[in-house]
């Protein structure tokens, strides 16, 4: 009894110290406490300070408001216009670069979240565009709806996935834009520009305006980064739910070399992450299946082991680390030499093929890998390159990355061509997204500058939420319906209310000296 007693005691400590160091791991070494970038209220001057996902963008609005009724939303843009405000509507910001920054009038559309109507014959919805994406889902299950592709967050709001053009990676569809049926948006509209004048109005706008005023205030609408309006609601067209098969496997980069436009094409969803030290590529192909009949068993094909190997190299290779500094230059090289010998070579990759069925709401999501590696918030830049032009945007990021011996990637994204929307990345053309996380290590090299530039060269259009640094002429030079779109912005919004420091050096690259100009 003595030595089992013993025994029992030796299991239990060396089970409480796991579930400590566990602890420990996850809580104190990275982070110390679970990354919170909800607003924060100053008692004291009554100002709220808001923080993106990221980290690298914060700012104190002069006033920020969160309207609960269409009517108070209304009410907020009269007043506010009228008085020569700049207005910015604030979502998730889950946006790396400053689209959403609001430092004059900020509105908060948390509040707007309720589900308006749907039409079961239709087959589509309408909400109000504060509503967060798993909410949305969730609303559209019971309802027996569901869309073709989702982005891989679900924590953003509907109008911010709209006005951003975010992504999943279909390549039969485009953008979160082509699936909106209509929209009503907020303007603000005056005499002449003259704004003591003005007054807010709701507008609706649908795909099949036979007004061809109207339909151009749609495709400007829909991936506006913010800059036209107020989105308040948006009605979108959906499908039947359905399971999806999802599997990963690994390869080299010249399975697929010279073959990306025809793996897209041949695929319902890919996604394709390539490790710059090693070409290795983890592939995720997603094949949907009629949810009669069957059983739906997964909701993330990662283990825990595999969101803490992630939540290291993240840990590591934070752009915005301040601490740790020594650790994590060791942990990168550390893994950069790993990757570059056994534990890098496909046959070990291989081994961790992966595969499920799963339900449309979960195949493409990382919210698990997001609430683990909260504490390592990462940033990103991020490309949509003709899918033709693929395979030489590919080539040339493994070639530049060579000479930079870190533990990095990128991500391809295949993306169907939107039909609508002047600035959305996809307008026109099926295309591959290509997302470039920013490592400290190569931040101050010009690499990213070099890759921008490579992209662009590749006829590569920014994602207006992502940062990116190229100069606004070059990126806005790859939009050739951006004339377009600035005849949408000076007749939804005159007075240039809906705007910031972002939107103004993007689609006035010469200046605006006054609201009169930008009319």
């Amino acid at each position: 009894m003595y030595w089992v007693a013993i025994l029992i005691g030796a299991a239990g400590a060396l089970f409480i110290l796991l579930k400590l160091s566990g602890y420990v791991f996850d809580r104190w070494l990275f982070g110390g406490r679970r990354y919170n970038h909800a607003p924060e209220l100053d008692a004291a001057t009554g100002k709220w300070t808001f923080r993106n996902w990221g980290g690298n963008q914060a700012f104190t609005p002069a006033d920020t408001l969160s309207p609960a009724s269409l009517e108070e939303l209304l009410e907020a843009v009269t007043r506010h216009g009228r008085a020569g405000r700049k207005i910015k509507a604030v979502g998730g910001l889950h946006s790396w670069s400053a689209c959403a920054v609001a430092e004059d009038v900020c509105l908060r559309m948390h509040r707007l979240d309720r589900v308006l109507s749907h039409d079961p014959g239709q087959r589509t919805i309408t909400a109000e565009a504060g509503i967060q994406l798993n909410s949305l889902y969730a609303a559209m299950d019971e309802r027996d709806l569901a869309i073709a592709s989702i982005p891989n967050v679900d924590t953003i709001q509907l109008g911010g996935a709209i006005a951003n053009a975010t992504h999943g990676t279909n390549f039969s569809r485009g953008t979160m834009s082509s699936f909106v049926v209509a929209l009503q948006v907020v303007v603000f509209q005056a005499p002449v520009g003259d704004a003591s004048q003005g007054k807010a109005e709701l507008v609706t706008l649908r795909r099949d305006d036979a007004d061809p005023k109207k339909r151009a205030w749609f495709e400007a609408a829909v991936a506006s980064f913010g800059s036209l309006g107020v989105i308040y609601s948006v009605t979108m067209q959906c499908e039947e739910p359905y399971a999806c098969y999802v599997v990963e496997h690994s390869f080299p980069f010249s399975h697929i070399d010279g073959r990306i436009a025809e793996i897209a094409e041949k695929h319902y969803s890919a996604f394709i992450s390539v490790g710059t030290s090693n070409g290795i590529c983890r592939s995720r192909i997603q094949v949907p299946i009629p949810r009669d009949l069957v059983q739906v068993d997964r909701t993330c094909l990662l283990t825990e082991n595999d969101l803490r190997g992630i939540k290291i190299m993240l840990w590591a290779a934070s752009p915005t680390a301040k601490t740790w500094l020594g650790l994590r230059r060791a942990l990168n090289r550390f893994f950069y030499n790993a990757s570059l010998g056994r534990a890098g070579s496909v046959k070990m990759h291989q081994r961790r093929r992966r595969e499920g069925v799963m339900s449309w709401r979960d195949a493409e999501l990382l919210s698990r890998i997001f609430a683990v590696t909260a504490t390592a918030p990462w940033i990103n830049l991020e490309y949509a390159v003709p899918a033709h032009r693929a395979d030489e945007a590919a080539r040339k990021l493994l070639q530049l990355h060579q000479s930079h011996p870190v533990v990095t990637s990128f991500v391809m994204r295949p993306v169907g061509a939107d039909s609508a929307g002047f600035l959305s990345p996809t307008r026109g053309r099926p295309t591959v997204f290509f997302d470039i996380g920013y490592h400290k290590d190569l931040l101050h090299t010009g690499v990213y500058a070099e890759m921008e530039r490579l992209l662009l060269e590749c006829e590569g259009r920014c994602s207006w939420s992502r940062l990116f640094k190229a100069p606004a002429e070059e990126v806005i030079r790859q939009y050739p319906q951006y004339p377009e779109f600035l005849q949408a912005k000076r007749e939804m919004d005159p007075c240039n209310v809906f705007s910031n420091a972002f939107s103004d050096s993007i689609l006035f690259p010469g200046g605006v000296t006054s609201r009169r100009e930008a009319a």
